[in-house]
């Protein structure tokens, strides 16, 4: 029931009186003979407040009460912002009045055409118009950002949370439109501790002595139990997670016990370097199904030039090769992370053969976040990728191909714009992608921080790639240096990847 058509196909039918004029929006025209009523928005900013587009609802269905068959005119659209804002408005009145008539009239001579076409597809199908919000909302903040348009990114930042306006309060609906999007969570990340033996050159968390307490983990692992899902997963990372092993079995014990009781399937993922493995503890963790992600760049020099030792006497490849033996006799599930800098990536191809040939055979191969990365460098990552891809049959094999490359498949870019949630060793929670650039921001805390205590469910946590993005730009503003060309750049970097990927391989990956 909701159309876009251009601005010159609207016709005013009267002009508003003093009782017919609301707050954005008027009664253009009411006809008590054929029972119709025109209610025009000419001031579509407005219904960024709630109280307005309340008054815009409730005002609808007083006419529907007295048997009227009104439509809503959404007019006066000449920018693109304004027609996300109208795109928003369209869906937060149909899921009040699903068979309302809406027409929104923009002005396509001063609208992107590309934006224009989006909105013109997708405003007579209300789940695809929601997905054209999510893609339209992200290009826009790119596109700012790329300019460091810092007022242009204020005046739009109160469209980023369209879940939030069109559910306007209504918990259950706010849930159902981000799992719709698939930006709810079925998982958290626990910061197990901010120590660590290695100091890679690529890690952006800072290393200190700080501990998580057992309490507040397991205060955060109640938001999972309380969430919708019957599946949930439990991340351990830091620092390195395995300088506290006795602390992450007992977690491990107490939360499956917890799922237990509630009917619930829990898993478990532990990102480790390696070096504290163990017989006895890779034991304890077959037997609770806890997968690894084990950090090798390749070979010894490789490695080792990246993990930096922060432990006299430790040889990073060596350790962690010696505590793998253990992973593999336990037959655990695990995979291979191999991170790459740019003076790093001369190397790759040969560091893949080499950690091909210690046995690992799912690798995620992630390019390094805080970096400036060049367009032609960028070509010749995903000319490698789709070379081992076409080598090994991945797309054919799936997992069952010699190597396989782990995030390949996966909706993982732009990484940066990752929307993964994190518990502090303080206890608090907060969005992963803060810390991506943390070494620009070492004296102050991240800009988003929500209490434990405050929260219900980790279904009321979710955040769109826009407003990720928008974080990191508040929280990377007023940093030193070009911290805010790394974040651009970082994303850039993302979408280019996953563009030219999907081109190299004609529309296979998905």
């Amino acid at each position: 029931m909701a159309r876009l058509l251009p601005l010159g196909a609207w016709q005013t039918r009267a002009l508003p009186t003093e009782q017919d004029r609301h707050r954005g929006f008027f009664v253009a025209h009411r006809n008590a003979a054929t029972r119709t009523a025109v209610l025009c928005v000419d001031d579509v900013a407005c219904m960024l407040d709630g109280t307005a587009r309340r008054d815009l609802s409730r005002t609808v269905a007083e006419f529907q009460r007295r048997g009227y068959q009104p439509e809503v005119h959404v007019v006066g659209i000449a920018r693109g912002d304004d027609l996300v804002i109208a795109a928003t408005l369209t869906l937060y009145l149909q899921l009040r009045t699903p068979k309302l008539p809406i027409t929104t009239y923009a002005d396509p001579a001063r609208i992107r055409s590309e934006l224009y076409g989006l909105f013109v597809r997708a405003m007579p199908r209300p789940g695809l118009l929601l997905k054209a919000l999510d893609r339209a909302t992200f290009a826009r903040m790119h596109y700012l950002i790329g300019r460091d348009d810092q007022a242009a990114v204020d005046s739009f930042a109160p469209a980023l949370p369209f879940v939030d306006i069109i559910s306007d309060g209504d918990a259950v609906l706010a849930r159902r439109l981000a799992k719709a999007l698939d930006i709810n969570k079925r998982n958290l990340q626990l910061m197990v501790t901010r120590r660590c033996q290695l100091r890679c050159v690529y890690c952006p968390a800072d290393k200190r002595d700080e501990d998580l307490a057992l309490d507040d983990a397991l205060r955060a692992i109640d938001l999972l139990l309380a969430g919708d899902s019957e599946t949930f997963r439990v991340d351990f990372a830091g620092g390195e997670p395995l300088l506290r092993k006795a602390w992450v079995q007992k977690l491990i014990e107490t939360c499956h016990e917890r799922a237990e009781q509630r009917g619930k399937r829990d898993s478990y993922y532990l990102v480790t370097n390696g070096i504290e493995l163990d017989d006895a503890f890779c034991g304890f963790l077959a037997e609770h199904d806890v997968e690894l992600e084990i950090s090798i760049d390749g070979d010894e020099v490789s490695h080792n030039n990246n993990a930096k030792t922060a432990t006299p006497g430790i040889n990073p490849y060596r350790a962690l090769l010696a505590g793998f033996e253990h992973v593999k006799r336990h037959d655990l599930r695990y995979n291979a992370v191999l991170v790459f800098t740019p003076d790093s990536f001369s190397r790759l191809a040969a560091n893949l053969e080499h950690i091909l040939g210690l046995g690992f055979g799912n690798i995620a191969i992630n390019y390094a976040i805080g970096y400036r990365w060049e367009s032609a460098l960028v070509e010749s990552y995903v000319d490698l990728l789709a070379t081992l891809v076409e080598r090994y049959d991945m797309l054919a094999n799936r997992h069952d191909a010699p190597l396989f490359i782990k995030n390949l498949l996966h909706k993982s870019e732009p990484t940066v714009l990752n929307s993964e949630l994190m518990v502090d060793t303080d206890g608090s929670l907060h969005l992963l992608s803060e810390w991506q650039f943390k070494k620009a921001l070492r004296h102050h805390r991240p800009s988003l921080s929500y209490c434990l205590d405050d929260l219900d469910s980790i279904d009321d946590v979710f955040f769109t790639k826009a407003q990720v993005y928008h974080l990191l730009y508040e929280v990377y503003r007023s940093s030193d240096g070009d911290t805010l060309g790394l974040v651009h750049n970082s994303v850039e970097t993302g979408l280019l990847v996953a563009r030219q990927l999907r081109e190299r391989l004609r529309g296979a990956l998905r």
